[in-house]
């Protein structure tokens, strides 16, 4: 198993459209990425394949099409492909009202 670390990460803002860039991670089968969430919250989505994630404690898998909101924590996230299909994860800021 592969494991990358990755810091804080800056997003690029489209001020015209004020739109917020993802940031689209892709792993292989059964490889790791440690990330570092920003201060608030933030969404990571999958976008395809299949995600192992540990964040705070708790597991749980998320599949193509589905997101889950995150809050950074004392720890890093923990991202691992499950599968044989490429993992592409989309990390952007979550949205608040």
């Amino acid at each position: 198993m592969s494991t990358v670390s990755i810091s804080p990460v800056a997003l690029t803002f489209n001020n015209a459209a004020s739109e917020v860039s993802p940031i689209r991670l892709m792993l292989s089968q059964r490889e790791s990425i440690s990330v570092q969430l920003r201060a608030g919250h933030d969404l990571v989505r999958v976008v395809s394949g299949c995600a192992w994630i540990s964040h705070e404690g708790k597991d749980f898998v998320l599949k193509a099409g589905e997101q889950e909101q995150l809050y950074r924590g004392r720890f890093d996230t923990l991202i691992t492909a499950l599968g044989k299909r490429t993992l592409v994860v989309e990390l952007l800021p979550a949205v608040t009202a």
